[in-house]
C-alpha cells in the first residue's frame, strides 16, 4: 500500500512539474498560437462575409466596412444602399449572425466581434 501512495505522489509531482514547464512555454509559444488562431479566425470570418456579400452591390460592402468603425443609419444610407436592403442586412448581421449590435444611446451600429471587425476593415470595396 505505501508503494502505491508513493507512485501516486510521483504522478502528482510529475504533473505539477509538467504544469510548471508549460507555464514557461507561453513566452514564445503563446504569441505564435494567438497569431495563428487569430489568422485562422479571420480567414473563417472572411469566407463567411464574402459568402454573405456575394453578388451584392458595392454599397453593401461599404456598409460592412463602415460597421467595422461604427456607423449611424444616416452614414450607411449615404453609401447609396436602399433603406430596405440596409434593414435586411442589419437584421441578418444582428439577429442571424449576432455579430452586429446597435448602441441605443448613440444610434451607432458596430461589429461586436473583434475578428469580424478586423475582417470587415480588410474587405475590398470592389471585387
Amino acid at each position: 500500500m505505501p508503494k502505491r501512495k508513493g507512485s501516486t505522489l510521483r504522478k502528482v509531482l510529475g504533473n505539477q512539474r509538467s504544469n510548471q514547464t508549460a507555464r514557461h512555454l507561453p513566452g514564445w509559444l503563446n504569441p505564435y498560437g494567438v497569431k495563428r488562431y487569430i489568422g485562422e479566425a479571420i480567414k473563417g470570418a472572411e469566407r463567411e462575409l464574402e459568402h454573405l456579400l456575394g453578388g451584392r452591390s458595392p454599397g453593401v460592402r461599404a456598409v460592412v466596412k463602415l460597421l467595422a468603425l461604427g456607423a449611424s443609419w444616416r452614414d450607411m444610407v449615404g453609401t447609396g444602399i436602399s433603406e430596405d436592403t440596409l434593414s435586411r442586412l442589419l437584421s441578418t448581421l444582428s439577429e442571424g449572425l449576432f455579430i452586429v449590435q446597435k448602441d441605443e444611446d448613440t444610434g451607432v451600429y458596430y461589429f461586436t466581434d473583434p475578428v469580424y471587425r478586423r475582417t470587415a476593415m480588410r474587405l475590398p470595396l470592389f471585387l
